[in-house]
């Protein structure tokens, strides 16, 4: 199947849902190196639709990270795609832009429309149909309005994945990204019996211990710069692969680079095993749009959290990064 930027056409909740409706088979995919976000709203939307009739399957590139794999099911889980599969339908969810999608995921797949549901205002806004919603804080909670405003049903599997997808990509609520929506959206997921207490043990801690050992190794890199403005680190492959990192043992690492007093933006680099650089970027000022210095590196997101790769080598990056991160100071 061949996606293509600014092919597709906004439409509201009800044209999804006569989507929905109108589908009997429907595959339902995320970005690859998946976050709680795209986890969670991949998982939820599946479980609603399956308990809606319909044959529902999730694929992603990836494997579920360690620490969210308590959020899959026996009946609702998300599963590498290694051959050809068609549906009526496919549900592309949080979601940026088709490379991120996995090009080892999209041509193995085809549709006859294809639907993208997404909060990043970067989206390439590909496929048939997209509901784009900027001002969410997370693809869960579009989710969430999309559910209601459709009557679908919303088993237990549902709403926890759905708090977990608005939980992790707001920090908890604790992020700018988080309006009265928000946290009127969570409530009602309380409300019809989310178990808070259990669900974000389950989410925050209960991380492998590889965790912090990759974190001593974090540490060993930290600088702070510009009259300490901007904090960062790096982690070398080598280095990945003597603590035995897995996908998710870094989650919310950078929170920590956040937290400094005085800090206004920060970022992490993750050299991968081809060589390429990821680099992910906060904002704690809202004077500072982290999406635009991360497009310089072809990459983009939020205003307030963004990411790219960078083809160089790892000791190059981090001066690259922070000339750009000064003209934007």
């Amino acid at each position: 199947m061949k996606l293509s930027p600014r092919t597709s056409a906004e439409i509201n909740y009800t044209d999804a849902g006569k989507l929905i409706n109108e589908a009997s088979s429907i595959i339902i995919i995320a970005h690859y190196r998946p976050d709680g976000d795209a986890i969670g709203s991949c998982l939820a939307l599946a479980a609603s639709l399956q308990a809606l009739g319909k044959d529902v399957t999730c694929y992603n590139r990836d494997e579920v990270p360690q620490y969210l794999t308590f959020l899959e099911r026996a009946e609702c889980r998300i599963h590498p795609l290694t051959s050809p599969v068609s549906a009526d339908l496919l549900i592309a969810l949080d979601c940026a832009t088709i490379e991120r999608l996995g090009a080892e995921t999209i041509a193995h797949i085809s549709a006859d429309h294809v639907l993208t549901i997404d909060h990043h205002i970067t989206n390439e806004q590909y496929g048939d149909s997209l509901i784009l919603t900027p001002t969410a804080a997370a693809t869960g909670e579009i989710l969430c309005e999309l559910i209601e405003a459709n009557d679908f049903p919303l088993p237990d599997q549902a709403r926890d994945n759905l708090y977990v997808a608005i939980s992790t990509d707001t920090g908890s609520l604790q992020y700018s990204n988080s309006s009265a929506k928000t946290y009127q959206t969570m409530a009602n997921l309380v409300a019809k019996g989310a178990n808070v207490a259990n669900l974000n043990s389950l989410t925050y801690f209960n991380h492998n211990v590889r965790r912090v050992e990759i974190l001593r190794e974090c540490l060993q890199s930290f600088h702070l710069a510009h009259q300490g403005q901007v904090s960062h680190w790096q982690v070398s492959h080598a280095d990945q692969e003597k603590v035995g990192v897995q996908a998710g043992d870094m989650e919310g690492l950078m929170d920590l680079l956040r937290g400094i007093a005085g800090v206004r933006v920060c970022f992490t680099l993750e050299e991968a095993p081809s060589g390429i650089v990821r680099l992910s970027m906060r904002s704690k000022d809202e004077n500072v749009d982290v999406s635009k210095i991360c497009a310089h590196f072809g990459g983009g997101g939020h205003r307030m959290a963004a990411g790219a790769a960078i083809n160089d080598q790892l000791e190059n990056c981090a001066q690259l990064v922070l000339a750009e991160i000064q003209k934007a100071l």
